[in-house]
């Protein structure tokens, strides 16, 4: 049994845990405390306030930490991250704690997370032909919109591999998605939408401000839609062009798509829906391929905590 401290810094929420872990499919959650991401100035900060909300969640009681970051960990040095007004000195926090501590991006996390039992209640979105195992697609919008693909070794492992496809041009296909680009663009003053930009949290209110002339924050204006109005259709079909794309890019057998984080967890009405659907199969030339994976909301906000804990017990 090792025991694993864990951190996943987002960009509106930062989760602690320990976890005792046995095996892959064997890992239990001794403890755990959420706090906000821009209530710190710094890791360091952060660090103290989790010691004094929650002097039970020793992080020296442990055999390894794991921090997921939201975006790459280049070096061994500092990690740089989106959404994130601070970065992380990862040498000085290494020096500090006489352990190991691996550095990994988010959505890593997230991926690895689906191979755990944190998708004990998962939400079938979409029907598919089943491949288990086989590669796994994994796409999750929250403050930004992350990306991880696994790709099965053929010797019952994944090889994660984390990607930045949320800093890519977002694609607008007619007048009225074009109309809501140049709204962007005037209200941020951004050169281009990004994935970040459109399918996310800020996304969701940039969208609803645009439909309906209401500045809300993300978190009012997904408590006041319904699952047939016109935010929630444009949203879903948005956040399925993003699935879709990514799947083209990743999964040229058979795989399937996992849909993580918090947005889509919390309101699985802006996937669980006919035009989500709908959208991800359209394609010219692939639409039987589309039509044969098969997709699941993870609906446990906690999915990349348990994730990190499993990254750390496969590399001690």
């Amino acid at each position: 049994m090792k025991k694993i401290f864990v951190v996943d810094i987002g960009g509106t929420n930062s989760r602690f845990a320990l976890f005792e872990v046995h095996t892959q499919f064997s890992m239990s959650l001794i403890n755990s405390i959420w706090l906000k991401t821009g209530d710190a100035g710094s890791f360091e900060e952060l660090i103290k306030q989790q010691v004094v909300s929650c002097p039970g969640l020793i992080m020296s009681d442990c055999d390894a930490w794991v921090v997921a970051v939201p975006g790459p960990v280049l070096d061994e040095k500092r990690a740089e991250m989106v959404n994130v007004a601070w970065a992380i000195d990862i040498g000085q926090l290494k020096k500090r704690f006489h352990l190991p501590i691996y550095f990994i991006n988010d959505f890593m996390a997230q991926g690895y997370g689906c191979l755990t039992q944190a998708t004990s209640d998962q939400i079938k979105i979409k029907d598919g032909k089943s491949c288990t195992p086989c590669d796994i697609a994994v796409v999750g919008a929250g403050t930004g919109l992350g990306h991880c693909y696994l790709k099965y070794d053929g010797s019952g492992g994944y090889i994660p591999i984390p990607a930045e496809a949320g800093q890519i041009p977002y694609p607008f296909i007619n007048q009225g998605e074009l109309d809501f680009r140049a709204f962007i663009l005037k209200k941020m003053n951004i050169p281009y939408p990004t994935g970040d930009t459109v399918v996310s949290g800020p996304g969701l209110a940039l969208l609803h401000n645009f439909l309906t002339g209401e500045d809300l924050a993300p978190d009012q204006v997904a408590r006041k839609i319904t699952p047939g109005n016109d935010t929630t259709k444009w949203f879903a079909r948005f956040y399925a062009r993003s699935c879709r794309n990514y799947c083209l890019t990743k999964l040229s057998s058979a795989g399937m798509l996992f849909i993580a984080g918090g947005l889509a967890g919390n309101y699985p009405f802006l996937v669980n829906n006919d035009t989500f659907r709908n959208e991800f199969v359209t394609s010219t030339l692939k639409s039987p391929f589309l039509d044969r994976l098969p997709i699941y909301l993870n609906t446990k906000e906690n999915n990349g905590l348990w994730g990190a804990a499993l990254y750390g017990f496969l590399h001690l």
